[in-house]
C-alpha cells in the first residue's frame, strides 16, 4: 500500500487546517489503513485484488477526512466527518447524491455507494480538476465557461421533488455583518480584520443584507461551485463533485460564482496591471473585452438552458457577494487582510453602490 499527499492541492489551498483527531460518538477515525478496511468491509475491495493489483491511498483531507483510493482501473473517494458539523455535511452530500441520481444525464455525478458510520463512499471520477487544467493552460478557463454554465442550467431547471429537498445553507459570507461567536470561520486573525472592514463600509453591509433578503430557495443548487469541484474527464465531459452544501437555494448564487471567477481573474491579471503605464490602458481594454466575451457566452448558455432572462444589474450584485466570499476564504488562515483582498472588497462595494455601472463595466451589458 502506498500513501501520498497531494502537495499541489495543499499549496493552492494555503496552510493546512488542523484536523480534529477523534471522530464523534466514539466512531473510529479513518486513516489510510482504516480506509482500506472500510472498503473491504463494504465489499468494494478484496484482499486478493489488493495483493494482485496493488493500491494507492492519497490523503486529501482538509475540512473533512478525505482519502482517494485507487486499485487497478477502479477508485473510490472516502469522506468522513470529524465533528458534528462535518458529519452533518457529509450526510448532506450523501443525501444530495441520492436525490440527483435520477439526473445523471443532466448533471453527471459520482455514483453513491454507501453512507454509514459517518463515511461517504463514491466512485473516483477519472480525469483532472478544472482548476488543474486551468493551471496548465489558462485559456481553458474562458474556453470551458459556457460548458459550466450549461451544467448549471441543467441543474437549475431540474425541479425534481423540490418540497422534499432540504434548504441549502446560505453562505457564511452573509454573517459577516454580524458573525456568531459559535462560527469557527470568524475566529482567525485575518477574518477578524475582514469583519471589521466589512462592518465599517455601509455599502458592503447594505449589499450583503440585500442579497440575504433576496435569497429564494426555489431551485436545486450546488452552493459551492468552483474549478476545484469540477472534474474534466478524459472524454472532456464535466463532472461536478462535492455536493455537501447542496440543497434548495437561489440559482443566482451558483451563477454568480461562475461569473465572479472571471471578474476576479481580470482584476488580478498580473500581465495587465504590471505593464508600463503607457501600455496598461490598451492591455486592460483588451483584457476587459475578453471578459465581456466570456460573460456573453455564459449568459447565452445559461439562458438557453433555463429559458429565463437574466437581469445583469441584479446578477452583478451576486457576483459582488461571491467576491467578498473569496476574500473570506483567503483570510481564513491568514494573519491579515492582503492588499489583493482589500482591492476586491473595494470593487464589491462600488458594485453595490452602482450595480448598473458594475454590469456595464464587468459584464459588458447595459441595463435596459
Amino acid at each position: 500500500m502506498r500513501l501520498s499527499r497531494d502537495h499541489d492541492d495543499e499549496r493552492a489551498a494555503g496552510p493546512p487546517r488542523a484536523l480534529i483527531n477523534s471522530a464523534p460518538e466514539g466512531a473510529q477515525l479513518l486513516d489510510a489503513r482504516g480506509t482500506i478496511d472500510h472498503l473491504i468491509a463494504a465489499g468494494l475491495m478484496s484482499t486478493e485484488r489488493l495483493v494482485r493489483e496493488g493500491v494507492t491511498v492519497t490523503d486529501k483531507s482538509s475540512r473533512c477526512r478525505t482519502f482517494v483510493v485507487r486499485s487497478g482501473t477502479s477508485g473510490y473517494v472516502v469522506k468522513q466527518g470529524t465533528n458534528s458539523e462535518t458529519v452533518q455535511s457529509v450526510h448532506n452530500e450523501a443525501e444530495a447524491y441520492s436525490r440527483l441520481d435520477g439526473l445523471r444525464e443532466s448533471v453527471p455525478i459520482p455514483r453513491l455507494y454507501s453512507f454509514q458510520d459517518g463515511c461517504l463512499v463514491t466512485e473516483c471520477v477519472p480525469g483532472t480538476t478544472l482548476a488543474d487544467s486551468i493551471n496548465r493552460d489558462p485559456g481553458v478557463h474562458a474556453g470551458r465557461a459556457a460548458d459550466v454554465a450549461g451544467v448549471l442550467a441543467r441543474l437549475h431547471r431540474s425541479a425534481g421533488d423540490l418540497p422534499t429537498i432540504p434548504p441549502a445553507r446560505p453562505s457564511p459570507v452573509f454573517l459577516l455583518v454580524s458573525p456568531p461567536l459559535t462560527a469557527f470561520q470568524f475566529h482567525s486573525h485575518g477574518t477578524h480584520q475582514l469583519t471589521r472592514l466589512v462592518q465599517a463600509d455601509k455599502a458592503l453591509v447594505a449589499g450583503l443584507l440585500l442579497l440575504y433578503s433576496r435569497w429564494r430557495a426555489g431551485h436545486q443548487i450546488h452552493n459551492d461551485l468552483r474549478p476545484e469541484n469540477i472534474i474534466v474527464t478524459p472524454d472532456g465531459d464535466l463532472v461536478v463533485i462535492d455536493w455537501e452544501l447542496a440543497g434548495r437555494g437561489d440559482p443566482l448564487w451558483d451563477l454568480g460564482a461562475l461569473v465572479a471567477e472571471h471578474v476576479i481573474a481580470f482584476l488580478e491579471d498580473a500581465d495587465t496591471w504590471t505593464r508600463p503605464p503607457d501600455q496598461r490602458t490598451a492591455a486592460s481594454a483588451d483584457r476587459l473585452g475578453k471578459l465581456h466575451t466570456v460573460v456573453r457566452h455564459v449568459f447565452d448558455a445559461y439562458q438557453d438552458g433555463t429559458k429565463t432572462l437574466l437581469q445583469p444589474a441584479e446578477l452583478v450584485q451576486w457576483v459582488a457577494g461571491r467576491m467578498i466570499l473569496t476574500t473570506m476564504e483567503r483570510c481564513s488562515t491568514a494573519p491579515a487582510v492582503s492588499a489583493a483582498c482589500r482591492h476586491l472588497l473595494q470593487v464589491a462595494a462600488n458594485i453595490f453602490r452602482r450595480p448598473e455601472a458594475g454590469a456595464h463595466i464587468f459584464l459588458g451589458v447595459r441595463q435596459p
